[in-house]
């Protein structure tokens, strides 16, 4: 795995974290 795939996999998560993160704090 090459560091620009690591770097957007970790992207992609931390995105999907924060929207998780947002949606929790609205409830």
């Amino acid at each position: 795995m090459s560091k620009l795939q690591s770097s957007l996999l970790i992207g992609r998560i931390s995105m999907i974290v924060l929207m998780m993160q947002s949606r929790n704090s609205r409830w």
